[in-house]
């Protein structure tokens, strides 16, 4: 019996070890063509070793044997599932041993047309009130209906492994949630506790695979959210919630809102001691100012006691010693400054000073999509052919006379890195965003940075087409001079004016809307105007106009929109 089995040992040890199969990993590739797919292994040895194709753990094609180290499987792609992601690889056994050993790396191979999925973009965690959050995120337009978004939240759990007993929320394939053409999803999570902190876990998977394309795992606030690390997000929110000092001190340069201090201490980006936030500094400045004055005065009372001792001169004696009382009192009000302080009202000493952000934009916006004359204008032009151009001068001028400087600037740097711009900025694109023209004009209805430039670029090229159209002479002229004083083209300051009062006669020019925007150009005002005694006011008005100008008079309100349009472009650049 030993014997035998010794015999049986040596024999399988010469079929493997003699075929070398088991010690090496050959070459594995999958291929799609048409509706075949070829797989192929490479430098297999051409002797009575059997190959056999497996997908996962199930054969799916006879044994072959190697001819001239290569073995090859032909399969029709009909015989799998569309878009479903396949694992091959290949096992071997010896004729007469059914004995398999898998000779390849797995490779995988998703039949049919594979979803083009974009990297996850803009993932945040929104505090929306009312014990809710909303999670969002961008996962683009391509691959919307392949993938299924799964979000899990819990009091408990860790930062790394995220929570634990968890009730899944999910957007997309399967989902309570939509996935919308642009490819943004939005997830509401309600019922949470106030002033809490939760773990979370998102997961995207894509349809047909086992492994997740993308996990997020971390930590948020019902107060405060979660925004990505180092995002544009973040620092869009650390510098509205802080202060740069105009003069540095040494070490210190930022303030930051009292909040924010604490989250950085407790994360430990922040010593615990540090003075970052304005209460912080405040009391920093409190009791330094509290120590200079002790140490001044602590000196003072030395000089004034050193010349009363040294001198023998009545009058001398006389003001030394009522420099001494001066200077203790003063000495004894410094260092019982905070209790009178806080005698006369303890809010003097109470430092609860939070730092507002302050927005940079259009004085005020409102919903030009809601303007059926203003959707008349930019329907009535042909966009057959037309193209975006951002770079355009004339688009420029338009998008910073809308948006302002600033929020154009924050459009254009949004949409170049792909990232989101801030809320208010948001608003003010939503308010001049038709969601219906914008789906006949660009193909979505989607509001993102990218689409609402492309959108409004071609609006405003399509007017370039004929930029003089339907303009009478008389505010032609008035155009043209004001082109000539202030450089600005009278192609773009003819598009502005059409874009934005139709240009058209007597009724553009005096033209003035309920938010009380005037004029060929629409020229903004931070009061609404009366219009019975016709008096206006406003930043740019006030700013550009000439001495003892006329809103509702075409040369003087070009003019204003002119210089407007000239500063704004500057800035821009």
């Amino acid at each position: 019996m030993k014997s035998f089995l010794i015999t049986v040992f040596l024999t399988l040890s010469t079929v493997f070890f003699s075929t070398n199969v088991h010690a090496a990993l050959y070459p594995l590739n999958a291929i799609r063509t048409g509706s075949t797919i070829t797989v192929t292994m490479q430098g297999a040895p051409a002797d009575q070793t059997l190959y056999q194709l497996y997908d996962a753990t199930n054969i799916i094609q006879v044994p072959k044997v190697a001819t001239g180290g290569i073995v090859t499987w032909k399969l029709v792609d009909t015989e799998f599932k569309d878009n479903y992601l396949y694992t091959f690889r290949v096992t071997s056994s010896r004729t007469g041993f059914p004995i398999n050993l898998d000779v390849t790396e797995k490779v995988y191979l998703t039949v049919g047309a594979p979803p083009t999925i974009s990297p996850l973009r803009d993932f945040k965690i929104i505090p929306d009130g009312n014990g809710k959050v909303v999670v969002s995120g961008n996962v683009g337009s391509s691959a919307r209906t392949d993938v299924t978004i799964t979000f899990l939240w819990s009091p408990g759990g860790t930062a790394t492994g995220g929570p634990t007993n968890a009730k899944p929320l999910s957007a997309g394939v399967g989902g309570q949630f939509p996935i919308l053409e642009d490819g943004t999803y939005s997830i509401t999570v309600p019922n949470l506790t106030p002033e809490a902190s939760y773990y979370f876990k998102q997961e995207i998977a894509v349809k047909g695979s086992t492994t997740p394309y993308d996990t997020k795992i971390g930590t948020f606030t019902t107060e405060k959210g979660y925004l990505i690390p180092g995002s544009v997000s973040e620092e869009l929110d650390f510098n509205s919630r802080s202060y740069h000092l105009l003069a540095p001190w040494p070490g210190l340069s930022v303030l930051m809102d009292p909040d924010l201090c604490a989250e950085k201490k407790a994360k430990g980006e922040v010593p615990i001691d540090a003075v970052c936030d304005v209460n912080g500094f405040l009391d920093f400045a409190f009791k330094l100012m509290i120590g200079l004055a002790a140490v001044v005065l602590v000196l003072r009372l030395m000089y004034e006691g050193y010349q009363y001792m040294v001198t023998d001169v009545p009058f001398l004696k006389a003001s030394a010693k009522s420099g001494f009382k001066t200077a203790l009192l003063g000495l004894l009000l410094a260092l019982s400054s905070y209790v009178i302080l806080n005698t006369i009202n303890p809010k003097l000493v109470n430092n609860t000073i939070s730092i507002d952000s302050i927005d940079v934009g259009v004085e005020e916006v409102y919903n030009r999509a809601d303007d059926p004359n203003f959707m008349s204008r930019l329907d009535s032009e042909n966009i057959q052919g037309v193209t975006a151009d951002i770079n355009d001068e004339t688009f420029l001028v338009y998008l910073s006379h809308q948006q302002g400087a600033g929020g154009a600037k924050a459009i254009l740097r949004a949409a170049k890195n792909n990232t989101p711009v801030p809320e208010n900025i948001t608003k003010n694109m939503s308010s001049n965003f038709n969601r219906r023209d914008a789906q006949k004009t660009i193909g979505t209805s989607g509001l993102t940075p990218i689409n609402f430039l492309n959108y409004w670029s071609i609006r405003v090229r399509a007017f370039k087409k004929d930029p003089a159209k339907n303009i009478p002479s008389d505010i032609n002229s008035a155009l043209s001079k004001v082109s000539q004083e202030t450089g600005i083209s009278l192609i773009t300051l003819q598009v502005m004016c059409r874009i934005e009062s139709g240009c058209s006669g007597p009724g553009s020019i005096s033209a003035i809307n309920d938010y009380g925007y005037a004029g060929l150009f629409q020229l903004s005002n931070q009061i609404h105007p009366s219009k019975k005694t016709g008096k206006f006011t406003g930043k740019v008005w006030e700013t550009y106009k000439k001495t003892d100008g006329i809103l509702l008079n075409a040369y003087h309100n070009a003019y204003v929109g002119a210089l407007y349009a000239k500063s704004n472009l500057s800035l821009i650049k």
